[in-house]
């Protein structure tokens, strides 16, 4: 139910935000639509801590990493708006916060408005000229370079009419990402080490098995270094880049089933999202069909299945199937 009531209202979401479709941000209830928006961030979130945390000792990156999502309102098309439905004098939110993160055992929510992290205003970190997601990435870079230098981060935040107070959070080590909502589109993908998914591709997957299916095909990006191998061999390599593809999809039920999502998922989200989306009798130049990717993750799953048996944790340790991965 929960799911249905989220994806009626995501086609409409993108005008909150700026730029953004000709639409008058003036029929939008900022009140009723971001408090939507939030929900679908904090199930991509919840999502993609579980894989990249419960993948962890696999990745040869897995800084300490907290579970949260931090957000400006002048994110917004009128951020004056976003301000008064959330509740805030301020620019900077708690978004969204993983289940299970260390940012939820730290008693972190989502609306409460954030004041300083690791002792320093926002107003210091929340560059006023930095437009779009960039004010948010300021932001999470700060708490990354907390959680670098000492493993744990203070945040001095305000839930709307309470007092401010600190909070410090213990990171936990996890494959390195961040996760990001796209506004407009059906699309995902990796913008360096952060991963992007389309509002309307989540929303119309209604399962968070399939869904990790997404997370998890960009997160195996990140380990194989792929956008670092895109940029030293051009965006146009179509063989390359089809070959990455390859390797994502196979990897992703992989890293599926040590979060504890089912792998099978993998090749029902492909057969479900392949006639949706694959472009009909145009095949496209950098991936392979989506019967062609059903086929290769079903493929994994006897090889998943055989190495968690194997292992006394119940861990399949992809990194025997897929030597050599470099992470970001």
């Amino acid at each position: 139910m929960r799911s249905r009531w989220l994806a009626c209202g995501s086609a409409a979401l993108a005008v909150l935000f700026a730029p953004g479709p000709a639409i008058s941000g003036e029929a939008v209830d900022y009140a009723s639509a971001i408090p939507v928006w939030q929900a679908h961030e904090a199930r991509l979130l919840s999502i993609g801590w579980r894989v990249a945390r419960a993948n962890a000792a696999l990745c040869q990156r897995s800084p300490a990493a907290i579970g949260l999502m931090l957000a400006s309102v002048r994110q917004f098309k009128d951020p004056d708006r976003a301000r008064a439905a959330l509740r805030i004098d301020g620019d900077v939110i708690v978004e969204a916060v993983a289940a299970g993160s260390p940012a939820q055992a730290a008693g972190l929510r989502a609306g409460a408005q954030v004041l300083a992290i690791g002792g320093q205003p926002v107003s210091a970190l929340n560059d006023p000229q930095a437009k779009g997601d960039a004010a948010a990435d300021m932001l999470h870079d700060r708490i990354d370079n907390q959680l670098a230098a000492t493993g744990r981060v203070t945040l001095r935040v305000a839930a709307p009419g309470q007092a401010p107070r600190d909070v410090t959070v213990v990171g936990l080590p996890a494959c390195r990402a961040r996760f990001a909502m796209l506004k407009a589109g059906t699309s995902a993908g990796t913008r360096g080490f952060i991963i992007e998914i389309s509002v309307q591709l989540l929303a119309e997957t209604p399962t968070d098995d399939e869904a990790a299916t997404m997370v998890a095909h960009e997160l195996a990006h990140n380990i194989f270094g792929h956008w670092q191998r895109t940029l030293a061999t051009g965006k146009n390599n179509y063989v390359a880049t089809r070959r990455s593809e390859r390797e994502a999809d196979r990897m992703a039920p992989w890293l599926m089933a040590n979060a504890g999502y089912d792998p099978a998922a993998a090749p029902r989200f492909f057969a479900g999202w392949g006639p949706r989306h694959s472009g009909g009798m145009t095949r496209s130049p950098t991936h392979d069909s989506w019967q062609e990717r059903v086929a290769a993750v079903t493929a994994e799953l006897p090889a998943i299945a055989a190495a968690r048996a194997a292992q006394t944790r119940s861990l399949a340790d992809w990194g025997r199937r897929f030597p050599g991965p470099q992470a970001e």
